[in-house]
């Protein structure tokens, strides 16, 4: 309520990233132990993520310390922090832990680009296609098999 009346909106910072959960099939082919943390399914162009370095198929398991278990954790962790915050992410690639900086972007400003990209389920096929490439699951046709989810979501 606070930051409606100081700003007329509610500001929430925003990565750019599109996520995925970490599906019991994908943390054993990633070998993370467990199926903790998010997938990360694409970096948005011009993004905080994309500036911090994070890659699609990194695995995000903590912002400043606290512990992303869940695409949900991710998304309030992240939305919960002001725009222009500088939060610690540490995540796996490639089987290595590694911490990136990222100062966070605002949805606000985001929002009136969304115009112009593409539909919701076009961003939700291109994360297929990373799940198809970490864990190798696809039907003859190229598409993803029934085990392996293909909803994406988006940290705001």
């Amino acid at each position: 309520m606070a930051q409606i009346k100081e700003h007329g909106r509610v500001e929430r910072g925003l990565l750019g990233v599109q996520i995925q959960p970490v599906k019991d099939e994908i943390a054993s082919s990633l070998s993370l132990g467990s199926s903790n943390g998010a997938l990360v399914a694409q970096v948005e162009p011009d993004s905080s993520a994309l500036k911090a370095g994070i890659q699609s198929g990194d695995v995000i398991r903590s912002v400043d310390g606290k512990s992303i278990d869940t695409v949900r954790d991710l998304t309030r962790t992240i939305g919960g922090a002001g725009p222009g915050s500088t939060v610690k992410i540490a995540l796996v690639r490639d089987g290595k832990d590694m911490t990136v900086q990222a100062k966070l972007g605002d949805s606000e400003s985001k929002a009136t680009k969304a115009g112009q990209g593409r539909h919701r389920e076009d961003r939700g096929s291109q994360g297929a296609g990373v799940l198809r490439r970490l864990s190798g699951a696809a039907d003859a046709g190229g598409r993803a098999s029934s085990s392996v989810s293909r909803t994406t979501s988006r940290v705001r």
